[in-house]
């Protein structure tokens, strides 16, 4: 007989867990990358459905014997936060990586993601916008040499790219399934107030999937903008501060000048940054809070 297929006998160790919510269009492409990770240890997948309208399920079904130990859960009750609770609650693995359905990991991330956690108990990836993204979605680079850190507060990592010992995740109630946004950053940083800090893992690299329409940018940073508050009302008393008036009039002229010069992709770069201003002017008349 053939050989376990990447080590599918072998005790799980390691956990993929992929949030999905109608994403029967790149669904399959996550998961081809998936497929063709080599890991030195046991390792499984968990796709969660949240709630989908679309073929999710039956695309993720298509790679029972292609990915090892393969479940597809479903979640019916909508938030991300809810789906990567299941996960977690349904993961054989000590160690804990969450992708996006819509990025594609690059070679040996997951192997680069479980030596990262031997050292730390979270740890987050690199973002690479160029391979799946034209020009003018690339826009701005994230940092390749450090965890970003969130208005000047702690570190933390997108959610497409963060690993976690699952210990930790017990210790600190798994994620806050009342935050409707930003429930990766909220963990990060409940993790490090709580005296578990993260750790920057370069080899660790996900191709980052952007909207590729203007109207696309808009809603997502407009997501942003509205979790910006979000935070803010929750980690104000442990030091978040308010962002300064410089920092509002510097991307107040950001906008202004994509709107003056007309350089190539204007209309997106304009939509990418006004999203942030709708959202927190949304989110601040919103919770009665106000952060601009």
């Amino acid at each position: 007989p053939p050989p376990p297929r990447r080590g599918e006998a072998m005790t799980v160790e390691l956990t993929v867990v992929v949030p999905v919510r109608n994403g029967e269009p790149y669904l399959r492409y996550q998961l081809e990358a998936l497929e063709r990770q080599e890991c030195g240890r046991g390792w499984e997948v968990v796709v969660v459905d949240n709630g989908s309208s679309d073929r999710t399920s039956e695309v993720a079904g298509r790679f029972f014997g292609r990915l090892p130990g393969l479940r597809v859960l479903l979640e019916p009750s909508a938030g991300k936060a809810r789906a990567l609770n299941a996960g977690i609650r349904a993961a054989k693995g000590e160690l804990l990586v969450f992708v996006d359905a819509d990025d594609e990991v690059a070679p040996g991330y997951l192997e680069a993601m479980a030596r990262g956690l031997e050292e730390a108990e979270w740890v987050g990836g690199r973002w690479d916008l160029v391979e799946l993204n034209p020009p003018w979605a690339r826009y701005p680079s994230p940092p390749d040499d450090h965890l970003p850190v969130g208005d000047g507060f702690l570190p933390f990592s997108p959610g497409g790219s963060l690993g976690v010992r699952a210990e930790l995740a017990w210790r600190l109630d798994l994620f806050d399934e009342q935050m409707p946004l930003a429930d990766d950053v909220d963990f990060c940083w409940r993790a490090g107030l709580a005296g578990a800090p993260g750790r920057f893992v370069p080899d660790a690299v996900v191709h980052v999937r952007r909207p590729v329409d203007a109207l696309g940018a808009f809603r997502k940073t407009q997501g942003y903008g509205r979790s910006h508050v979000l935070l803010y009302d929750r980690y104000r008393h442990h030091g978040l501060r308010r962002r300064g008036g410089r920092q509002v009039v510097s991307d107040a002229l950001a906008v202004w000048h994509h709107l003056r010069r007309h350089e190539p992709y204007w209309i997106w770069r304009v939509a990418f940054l006004s999203g942030f201003f709708a959202g927190r002017i949304e989110q601040s008349a919103a919770s009665g809070v106000w952060y601009l």
